[in-house]
């Protein structure tokens, strides 16, 4: 169950600069938006710390019809990526000046845990999440409920990054960027008995969800700076799972490519690999042939997760 939430207004201030630097690395728009976006139109949004991407979901022909990526600029400073949401926002077209049927906004954090719904209490999430990670001042407890799993996600958020989006999108729907992925990967494997690891990389990160048929076995979200530590985590997760890497079925999405370092390092340990394919139930428009099938994969995975 996806939750909705009214992101509301901090008091934080945003002082605007003259000279914000917008990185906009993809742009996909269907020639049909041309005339207008339809009134079924769904809207997708991703933020983590380097990035801002959305998609858009024509609901009437169930087919997706433009890709967006924005790269920040200074991830590491909130008050810089302040300043390049709003100039986004002010800038793209698509964003600045149409309304949606449904808003979903995932965000990535490494502030998460995961609990068995029976264990699950509203009034004590904060306790729960601060047991094993230090939750700032300015961050907000959330958590998502797994349709596919008897979890729950408990999450915080940065809460004046949610007031900008909030300010954006009155009523949008919010959940963590894990959601989807572990979703969408319990619905595509149910019917298959095997244990599969799916890899999903991001610039300087990257998540491992491990699924046998219907059942999550492990979900865990990984930084790292070199090929080494890449590998080091895949390794130690198949050892803690008693996993064979000369056996297991491993299947990378998002940012990574057969001329990487990350994947040629995997390759050398890992013997059966593959590359995730887009949701086979939508259809994109021909915009999107210039993108491997495996990039956006969790962005593409929203639509799952929402009824």
């Amino acid at each position: 169950m996806i939750r909705v939430y009214q992101l509301q207004t901090s008091n934080f201030k945003l002082i605007m600069s003259d000279t914000v630097q917008i990185n906009k690395r993809v742009s996909i728009v269907d020639e049909s938006l041309l005339n207008g976006v339809s009134p079924q139109t769904q809207l997708f949004i991703s933020i983590n710390n380097d990035h801002f991407a959305y998609a858009l979901l024509d609901k009437e022909k169930n087919k997706f019809v433009a890709l967006s990526e924005y790269r920040f600029a200074y991830p590491d400073t909130l008050e810089s990526k302040l300043e390049q949401l709003q100039s986004i926002r002010e800038t793209d077209v698509l964003l600045k000046k149409n309304s949606y049927r449904t808003v979903c906004i995932a965000a990535n954090t490494f502030k998460f845990t995961l609990v068995p719904a029976h264990f699950y209490q509203k009034e004590i999430e904060h306790d729960i999440l601060a047991m094993t990670c230090n939750i700032a001042t300015d961050e907000i407890v959330y958590s998502d409920q797994l349709k596919y799993a008897d979890t729950k996600i408990i999450y915080a958020l940065n809460e004046n990054i949610l007031s900008v989006l909030g300010d954006w999108f009155d009523g949008a729907k919010l959940f963590f960027t894990g959601t989807a992925l572990i979703e969408n990967q319990l619905l595509q494997n149910k019917n298959n008995p095997e244990k599969i690891v799916m890899v999903n990389v991001r610039m300087h990160d990257y998540d491992i969800v491990v699924t046998e048929a219907n059942r999550l076995i492990f979900f865990n979200s990984f930084r790292y700076q070199s090929s080494e530590d890449f590998i080091y985590y895949i390794l130690f997760t198949c050892e803690q799972l008693g996993l064979n890497p000369e056996n297991v079925s491993l299947q990378f999405a998002g940012e990574i490519e057969k001329t990487s370092a990350a994947y040629f390092i995997t390759s050398k340990y890992i013997r059966n690999i593959s590359f995730a394919t887009r949701p086979d139930i939508y259809q994109f428009s021909y915009g999107f042939d210039k993108l491997a099938p495996h990039f956006y994969y969790s962005l593409f995975s929203q639509p799952l997760c929402v009824s």
